[in-house]
């Protein structure tokens, strides 16, 4: 005998009027927590992460050998400070990088087109099929945006792109990128001999789960891979065995590959719901799950913000907001921005009491609502920057009593390696 079809709508939406009434009231501060938690935890595992990025496991145990990190309070105790070198100069705790900014995009493009509707009992059950037809990003405007942050940086921030990868940056940078990105991506999967399968799209999918909360998962797989084939076509997939060891995730041939990512997403979710059930859900060990397995996530090293990153998503759906470690989310920069994404997108959704219509957010559109940035004008953002970086770097040069050996400064575009 065959298996019964999959319904056609989630099953939420198939109960009488009453009852989904009834559950959406029980479930909606649990799912409003735990969607704020899928994107201020990815920020947060990436802000972190930027600590060991590209560090071998053994140099991010000697930069950090407490193992500990914090992005609040005052000098000597924190924020922790960064081991400084060319890449991490440029930045300051608490900042996160390409990768969150990437995911942004990415909500800011579902955004854009979204607006609540009513909010009366007798048009929930109205409201949720509006929330399910919602549009989602599509190939081009995530291209678009794309193609913005490359050249000008996040718009709505007016921070630098910092961080761009060699794929993304190829691919983006190539004619006809904008019309019809995936022949684009395609064609350079292609050239390069359909070997390369890093990171980039990964990073940035958590936020379009969460925009399909009320899709059928189908659905929200078919977009993921859509959106993913904007500058990533290759369709290799992997299932995670064993544990972080196995990934070897500071091997630096293959740091960036998307299989490692992945797998520590995954591992670090087992992880933490092992130790759920273990604790039969205690509200102390909840509230330590995500800082650990953070931080023993990015001591080992490797692409540790792209890795943390994409696990922080995972991590902090599965925990929700309210759990996230107040020394970590309280020094995260623009906290207050980023939540007011997740506050929109929460009403958006129908899990907070509210109005929003996106194309009355200025930070949705393309350019933010402010005027294009010249490339004069980014020289000369790359100038200053580089000049900051740069007397960083010698400051805590003569604070150590010691010299700079050569700049080992390295523009954008040629990042450390980086294959996203």
């Amino acid at each position: 005998m065959s298996s019964p079809s999959p319904p056609t709508l989630p099953l939420l939406l198939t109960l009488p009027v009453s009852s989904t009434s009834t559950l959406l009231h029980a479930a909606r501060f649990t799912l409003h927590d735990r969607v704020a938690g899928v994107l201020v935890g990815s920020a947060l595992g990436d802000a972190i992460g930027l600590y060991t990025e590209f560090l071998s496991a053994a140099s991010a145990a000697a930069a950090y050998p407490s193992g500990r990190f914090t992005l609040t309070g005052p000098a000597p105790h924190g924020p922790t400070p960064f081991t400084l070198d060319s890449h991490r100069a440029p930045k300051e705790p608490g900042h996160w990088t390409d990768d969150t900014d990437h995911a942004l995009l990415l909500l800011l493009s579902f955004l854009h087109t979204a607006k609540t509707g009513g909010t009366t009992d007798a048009q929930e059950q109205q409201q949720q099929q509006q929330q399910q037809q919602q549009p989602l990003p599509t190939q081009q405007d995530v291209a678009t945006r794309l193609r913005v942050w490359v050249t000008q940086g996040f718009r709505p921030l007016d921070t630098m792109p910092l961080g761009l990868g060699r794929l993304v940056g190829t691919v983006v940078a190539s004619a006809g990128f904008e019309a019809d990105p995936e022949p684009v991506a395609r064609g350079y999967w292609e050239r390069t001999g359909k070997r390369v399968a890093p990171n980039g799209s990964l990073m940035r999918t958590h936020p379009l789960g969460v925009a399909c909360l009320w899709r059928r998962v189908e659905e929200a797989f078919e977009v993921a891979a859509r959106i993913s084939r904007v500058t990533h076509v290759d369709p290799r997939h992997v299932k995670p065995e064993g544990g972080l060891d196995a990934l070897k995730l500071d091997d630096q041939a293959a740091i960036g590959y998307v299989y490692k990512t992945l797998g520590s997403g995954v591992v670090l979710l087992r992880m933490a719901i092992k130790r759920m059930a273990a604790s039969q859900g205690g509200l102390l060990e909840r509230s330590r799950i995500f800082e650990d397995l953070t931080t023993d996530l990015i001591m080992r090293g490797g692409d540790a913000d792209t890795n943390a990153c994409f696990a922080g998503a995972l991590l902090g759906g599965y925990l929700g907001y309210s759990v996230l470690p107040d020394h970590w989310k309280h020094g995260l920069k623009y906290e207050e921005w980023l939540l007011s994404k997740a506050e929109a997108l929460c009403q958006v959704l129908g899990l907070k009491d509210g109005e929003y219509n996106g194309k009355d957010d200025k930070d949705t559109d393309i350019q933010a609502g402010k005027p294009a940035i010249s490339q004069d004008e980014m020289e000369g953002r790359w100038m200053v920057l580089q000049q900051a970086a740069f007397k960083k770097m010698e400051d805590a040069s003569k604070a150590a009593a010691s010299k700079v050996s050569g700049s080992g400064w390295s523009l954008p575009w040629q990042s450390k390696d980086k294959k996203r």
